[in-house]
């Protein structure tokens, strides 16, 4: 095995006495010893001395030596500002952990508590790494004073690399630590050191050649890729309005999609543009929860029997799918294909001559899968309407921007076909919309500018129906609920019907509505802001599935909890047990959360959030409480790690298949042996693991599962991938993997695959 070789500080000098020489002339020396920045170094560590006296804990005192013996070498020479704070930062962030457990510490060393195996390994782990350190820095400065003289640059140099292994060791050892104890997890290792050459290698011959691989396998497909859960009657969880509600907006869609055939020239007198606009956008407040969903999902069904609907793509951040910018326009264009056959045949013959034009981007998507073919069948295209919703949850927002502009760029000849937008106004949003060829052809609907009694009156419909029928279930008092707490109950969902659907969930969960209703209204604060609202009642959700959780249970809620809420594609049940090997059964969980999460009945189906905003609350620092709140790079570290846990038992020809190079349309019931043998969880870890390590925190940990990934499994993903037909997407999570290292020196040293 090779040792790290840490990435070189620049711009160092020595010093021809000391244990390491003087600075030399440098463009711009820095000299600690009188720094501000130096001085801020030298307080944390006396401070890391002081908690390492309270809690003498095996290692991490002599550990504690080895760091101030590398401090007075950092005194001596020049050293960059950057590197200073950076090791500031690191050992102050020690410091406060440190602290923050010296109860725990304590009985560690009075013999009343046993320090974890794990715990004592990472002290020990980082310990090393300081001490080795020190040596280094006294091995500079036991040779003799010549040699010292002539190397006085390469001393310096050598002192800023101990510098950086010193800061990487306390930044991996909190990182690991605080995942550890936040989770309760028991798969902490040694420090294991590879060589980053070989993995360089095993990448580059994957690389080569495979942009090749990814066209025949498209070429071979022959058709359009799409998001197949995108459509409105894919997704179980939406609901059209309760009867007798969203009266207003339902009439002016149904008038406006009445006049579907060619637009006449906008009347700028006219200021709702209701018959002439080829797009109608219905945006609420700046968050989720105003029913636009809804109110779109109605407007499919109403449509879709009327034979006016062409295509539908509701985007949902909890489908992975569903929330690709790009794959919008080609599910479009493959829906209206299906809708109209003299536009399928155009799309056959664009991909059997340009099949790559699927992939380009989105003003040339629009152009290419839309206009072009419409252009070409436009007698035959009946007057028709396309649903977008929830534009908002795309992944990358500032696509949305980019999607709406090529709307806007080809909207006059798109006709007869008009679309349905909803979103929530954000500021990229708003401006697209503001486009001129975008604004004079669309009429806005905002759903917060609905006057609130008329809300009011639909949120009081719905709540009274729910209550009735919960009654009934139940069998209590006629006179249950009084119109006085169904009056209640609709100002405190101020407005939102998100607050009423999760209400009424949660009255009827616990075979006790009364008292449910009772806790629910008591909470109620008329001077509170809107959505503290929805944060009381989703606190209330938590504290009456979990009181008083012990550490161990509030580790698991917030596991599953977390991993629900930041999957890019919504497990079920059996799936999230195998991805997180959670010691208790995740649906045991679970089944304490049915009115903020839905748990299929058809065990292979998702597990999804009932609506984003508890999405929203669970992250939010000041929103949702301990021991619930989720911190989203530290989850997303956890789920790297498990992604790449399960990626370790990849094999070669995971399928079996007799003859591994024949074309999978010429095997015989292809999707069946995919089923069988790569389940949805590996699958997800497949496409995942590269996305959810660029969204956490580099840690040894993470880099030793990732360095034996590289060395045992990477060929192997790279066959399943192609398996799966997402060759393409291989090449995307390498590079995502690459430029995350490289925000590291130390990480990079350590697992080079750039």
């Amino acid at each position: 095995m090779h040792k790290i070789k840490p990435q070189k500080s620049q711009g160092a000098g020595s010093s021809p006495s000391g244990p390491i020489t003087a600075p030399v002339a440098n463009k711009e020396p820095f000299y600690l010893a009188k720094s501000p920045a130096f001085a801020a170094l030298q307080t944390s560590v006396k401070g890391l001395h002081e908690v390492a006296d309270k809690i003498p804990v095996p290692g991490l005192k002599e550990g504690t030596k080895g760091l101030t013996f590398v401090l007075d070498a950092m005194q001596k020479t020049s050293q960059n500002t950057s590197d200073v704070d950076s090791l500031t930062k690191r050992i102050q962030e020690l410091s406060e952990m440190l602290s923050q457990a010296t109860s725990v510490l304590e009985g560690v060393a009075s013999g009343g508590t046993q320090l974890s195996d794990r715990m004592q390994a990472r002290i020990d782990r980082m310990s090393k790494a300081w001490t080795d350190s020190a040596q280094k820095v006294k091995d500079l400065g036991a040779k003799p004073y010549m040699k010292r003289l002539m190397a006085h640059d390469g001393d310096a140099r050598a002192v800023a690399d101990q510098v950086a292994a010193v800061t990487w060791a306390i930044r991996s050892f909190t990182v690991d630590s605080l995942i550890a104890i936040e989770y309760a997890l028991d798969d902490t290792r040694n420090f294991v050191q590879q060589s980053s050459a070989r993995i360089e290698t095993k990448v580059d011959d994957i690389l080569v050649g495979q942009q090749i691989m990814v066209m025949k396998q498209d070429l071979a497909r022959g058709v359009l890729p799409h998001a197949v859960r995108a459509p409105y009657y894919c997704n179980d969880k939406l609901r059209q309005c309760y009867p007798g509600t969203r009266v207003d907006v339902l009439a002016r869609l149904a008038e406006w999609a009445a006049h579907s055939g060619a637009a006449p020239v906008p009347d700028d007198s006219d200021p709702s543009k209701l018959l002439t606009a080829r797009v109608f956008w219905i945006n609420g407040p700046g968050s989720a929860g105003t029913g636009k969903t809804t109110i779109a999902y109605t407007m499919a069904l109403i449509l879709d029997a009327e034979h006016k609907l062409a295509a539908s793509f509701f985007c949902s951040r909890d489908v992975l799918e569903c929330s690709d910018p790009k794959l919008i326009f080609p599910t479009i264009a493959y829906q209206l294909g299906q809708f109209c056959p003299a536009f399928g045949r155009e799309i056959s013959a664009l991909l059997t001559l340009s099949p790559d034009e699927a992939f380009s981007v989105v003003p040339r998507q629009v152009e290419k899968l839309l206009v072009e073919p419409l252009r070409a069948v436009k007698d035959q295209m009946p007057p028709c309407i396309v649903i977008i919703d929830a534009l908002d949850e795309c992944r990358d927002g500032g696509a949305t921007s980019i999607i709406l502009s090529s709307l806007a760029m080809h909207i006059s000849e798109l006709s007869p076909i008009k679309f349905l937008i909803t979103s929530r106004p954000e500021l990229h949003v708003m401006n697209a919309f503001k486009v001129a060829q975008l604004d004079k052809v669309t009429q806005r609907y905002i759903l917060h500018h609905v006057e609130p009694q008329v809300v009011e009156a639909d949120i009081y419909k719905f709540l009274n129906h729910k209550l009735q029928m919960i009654r009934e279930t139940y069998s209590l008092d006629d006179r249950w609920p009084s119109m006085k707490d169904v009056e209640a109950l609709t100002k405190m969902a101020s407005g939102l019907f998100v607050f009423a659907v999760t209400a009424g969930l949660l009255i009827q969960e616990y075979d006790d509505p009364e008292g449910q209703m009772k806790k629910l209204l008591s909470n109620s604060q008329s001077d509170k802001p809107s959505y503290r609202e929805l944060d009381q009642l989703y606190i209330q959700v938590l504290n009456a599935a979990f009181p008083g959780p012990s550490l161990e249970l509030a580790s698991r809620v917030r596991l599953i909890l977390g991993s629900i809420v930041l999957l890019r594609d919504p497990l079920s049940v059996a799936d999230l047990n195998n991805l997180l090997k959670v010691s208790a059964p995740i649906d045991t969980t679970l089944k304490r959360l049915q009115s903020v999460i839905i748990i299929p009945e058809q065990h292979s189906k998702p597990v999804q959030l009932l609506h984003p905003t508890f999405y929203e609350f669970l992250v939010t620092p000041g929103r949702c409480i301990e021991p619930f709140l989720i911190r989203v790079d530290r989850h997303h570290t956890l789920l790297a790690q498990s992604c790449l846990d399960v990626l370790s038992t990849l094999t070669k020809n995971i399928c079996n298949l007799s003859d591994p190079w024949t074309l999978h349309e010429d095997l015989e019931d292809f999707a069946t042996i995919i089923r069988k043998n790569i389940p949805s969880f590996l699958k997800y870890a497949c496409y995942n693991w590269a996305y959810h390590m660029s969204q956490g925190l580099l840690s040894d940990t993470l880099l030793e599962k990732l360095d034996h990934f590289c060395q045992n499994h990477l060929l192997h993903w790279v066959e399943t991938c192609s398996l799966l037909g997402d060759l393409h997407g291989t090449t995307v999570a390498l590079k995502l993997a690459q430029s995350h290292l490289s925000v590291c020196h130390m990480a990079l040293s350590y697992c080079n695959i750039c």
